[in-house]
């Protein structure tokens, strides 16, 4: 503990006034959940077992979306308010730094982690679940902390903005969570190649978690024996996954001290960066947007879409372009896939993976994008700017919202091949093409929701690393807990409107053919929409009028 850098940021972070708030309204949650779960009379022992495993999945899928916004701005945030060319004049080492940044966000979140361990053991109470499981699970759970808490902040040494890191954690993530487990589903027939699925599948925390708290699936697979007993089961997956895990977390961090002050501490004199990337300024893309090369200006009605364009669309064309490559190889090889193995796949599984890998792209990506809209302008000061200019709240979120949805509008269509195939397998298993126009419409809300959830917790908490785990919280439990509904005793009318909150639920229930929550989702998306809308406008408005 004699690393200053460990002592101010643990100490700052767990004197936060929001601190003890947000665990009383997280253990809240959980005793709610416990209340509406707990079987009468005990329960069976599939009961017992469904409860645990909630509580499990909730726990490790809110450690990996949480992991990368706390880690990813710490190095970034320091380029950005001009306080990292301090550390050069100090004795500080790079260990010093990455250790002190990253190890005292990681206290805090594995400490808010433990904290639901009470209600955990509660599941022990009925029996059905060993000791050796709880902590299994909570040894993936720390685990996946540092494998994409260290993701994020290597990713945070490399770039130079808050945004780009935020994307770019994100979107590994998706690769080393989710990704992972296509090759091994759609390639399985491919027995010579099963060690290779079954390499990539290990890197996903995940797998490991779904083999502790559900093994009767590995029985259906054939890699565990019939007679297996409980609290005894230490699979190859976790075993596999805990090693790459220690592994990935080593390398990285190895990367991040060897990268952390390799940095330029300037630019040339008389020479500033606007001034050498302005020749850039004036080829294509940037054309489209430039207003030298334009007949008029733009109206007041464009100019925060138009900067939103050039500083992060086209600013940073090589992530965009690298984006629509992976969308475009990664639609391409399912369609592929699944063409050479329909003979041995489930068709409506396709399908629901197809919508399900398009609407988790807009999930994880889309509240990166704009969760530093307010806040960005909060911390850089130019919100104060904007009280001289006639752009008002409506103009402001405006283009906000626009940037954002453009940037995920060409992603999406880089994945343009799934819509075909989804198109194709609807027209063969008897339905109609016209699905994948209602699935267009349902991403679309996804997406407006989305960008919207962003700005609008941005706007409320004025900081970008809050904005982006409150963000991704909020649509996390959202898009979740309809799923929960069917097995609580609701009216039936009621059940409906709660099911239909869940873009996921309505998606899959399109291409299934199940029961139609189109039009109860247009409802209710559109109203959380407006409210978030409301508030956001009255928020930036009261800001532009408080800035100092």
């Amino acid at each position: 503990m004699n690393n200053p850098v460990l002592q101010r940021e643990t100490l700052l972070l767990l004197r936060q006034p929001r601190l003890l708030p947000r665990l009383w309204m997280g253990w809240a949650l959980l005793a709610v959940v416990v209340v509406v779960l707990w079987p009468e009379g005990g329960g069976g022992a599939e009961e017992r077992r469904w409860i645990f495993r909630c509580f499990a999945l909730g726990q490790l899928l809110t450690c990996v979306l949480l992991a990368p916004s706390i880690t990813a701005p710490l190095i970034t945030d320091e380029k950005e308010n001009d306080r990292f060319c301090m550390l050069f004049a100090s004795l500080l080492t790079p260990f010093d730094v990455l250790m002190g940044k990253g190890l005292s966000s990681l206290i805090v979140l594995g400490f808010s982690l433990l904290s639901g361990l009470p209600f955990l053991v509660l599941v022990l109470v009925l029996g059905g679940v060993a000791w050796i499981e709880v902590f299994q699970v909570y040894l993936i759970c720390f685990a996946a902390l540092v494998q994409f808490g260290v993701l994020g902040l290597t990713l945070s040494c490399v770039k130079d903005r808050t945004y780009n890191a935020l994307l770019a954690s994100y979107a590994w993530m998706l690769v080393l969570a989710a990704l992972t487990w296509l090759p091994g589903y759609l390639l399985g027939g491919f027995k010579v190649l099963a060690p290779v699925w079954a390499l990539l599948r290990s890197l996903s925390p995940f797998s490991a978690m779904m083999d502790v708290v559900a093994p009767e699936v590995l029985v259906i697979l054939g890699r565990l024996p019939d007679s297996w007993s409980i609290g005894e089961l230490w699979s190859a997956d976790l075993w596999a996954y805990l090693l790459l895990s220690s592994v990935f977390s080593i390398v990285f961090l190895g990367f991040c001290l060897r990268r952390v002050f390799l940095l330029p501490l300037g630019q040339e004199r008389g020479v500033s960066r606007a001034d050498m990337a302005d020749p850039k300024k004036k080829r294509f893309p940037y054309i489209l947007i430039n207003p030298d090369k334009t007949r008029k200006p733009f109206g007041v009605g464009s100019l925060i879409f138009v900067k939103e364009l050039r500083c992060k669309l086209f600013g940073y064309m090589g992530n965009l372009i690298r984006g629509i490559y992976s969308g475009l190889f990664i639609s391409i090889s399912l369609v592929i896939l699944v063409s050479l193995n329909v003979q041995v796949l489930s068709l409506d599984a396709v399908k629901i993976v197809g919508v399900t890998f398009q609407m988790g792209i807009i999930l994880l990506l889309t509240p990166a994008l704009t969760a530093s809209a307010v806040s960005e302008e909060l911390q850089s000061g130019t919100l104060e700017m904007l009280r001289m200019t006639p752009v008002s709240a409506w103009r402001f979120w405006n283009g906000k919202v626009r940037a954002g949805n453009a940037y995920m509008i060409i992603l999406l269509l880089s994945s343009s091949p799934i819509y075909f195939m989804l198109g194709m397998l609807e027209v063969v298993t008897g339905g109609e093409w016209t699905v994948v126009l209602q699935v267009l419409a349902v991403q679309g809300l996804l997406l407006l929701l989305c960008s919207t959830c962003g700005v609008w917790w941005s706007a409320w908490v004025g900081q970008t690393q809050k904005a982006v785990g409150l963000s991704y919280g909020s649509l996390l439990v959202l898009s979740i807990f309809p799923f929960v509904v069917s097995f609580l005793e609701l009216p039936r009318e009621v059940v409906p409107w709660l099911q239909a909150l869940s873009p996921f639920l309505v998606a899959t229930e399109l291409v299934t053919h199940g029961p139609q929550l189109t039009v109860n989702h247009a409802i209710l998306m559109g109203a959380v929409v407006l409210l978030m809308l409301v508030h956001s406008l009255w928020m930036v408005n009261r800001h532009m009028r408080q800035a100092q």
